[in-house]
């Protein structure tokens, strides 16, 4: 599928107000960009789950001539699947680290407000503040940590096994 059949202005908007509106506490500042910023990152996780299936099918219709035993490729991508899924968690919760990722955070001022929440919550003062830029970050590092395993597969002329990319599918669907 190309891109213009992957287009879902509904879906990008979901995710805009996941991750990239604003501070859950504050008023959502509408911008164009941060939209179509929306839409890549959108794209690029269903872009993961398309050709994932794909490589899929493709694998379990191949000759077996190559091992199922997991490599250390196969064992980063699931790890990085755990580590995604515990920051996931932690986000749903209003926990956060100061090693935290913030790729994805929103402008200085949504920044300054979000660092003075965290601040409030780690002391135990504040409320519960779901980190919506994090949990996206975490989605899209697990698409892209997908992407990349799948383009070595591919470019290795390598057959791995398919449990390292069905945890990774799974991990994003839940």
């Amino acid at each position: 599928a190309n891109t213009s059949t992957l287009s879902s202005p509904a879906d990008d908007f979901r995710l805009w107000c996941l991750g990239l509106s604003g501070s859950y506490r504050g008023p959502a500042t509408y911008a164009k960009d941060r939209l179509d910023e929306a839409k890549v990152l959108r794209e690029k996780i269903v872009r993961f789950l398309l050709d994932a299936q794909e490589w899929i099918q493709r694998r379990n219709n191949a000759v077996q001539s190559s091992s199922n035993k997991w490599r250390d490729q196969d064992q980063i991508l699931f790890q990085r699947c755990i580590q995604a899924t515990n920051s996931c968690h932690d986000a749903i919760a209003g926990r956060t680290s100061s090693s935290q990722s913030t790729t994805l955070a929103n402008d200085s001022d949504d920044e300054e407000e979000s660092g003075k929440d965290r601040g409030e919550r780690e002391s135990g003062k504040g409320e519960f503040d779901f980190n919506g830029a994090a949990y996206l970050d975490e989605l899209v590092a697990i698409a892209e940590a997908g992407s990349s395993y799948l383009h070595n597969q591919s470019s290795l002329e390598c057959h791995g096994p398919v449990e390292p990319v069905e945890f990774a599918i799974h991990t994003l669907r839940d």
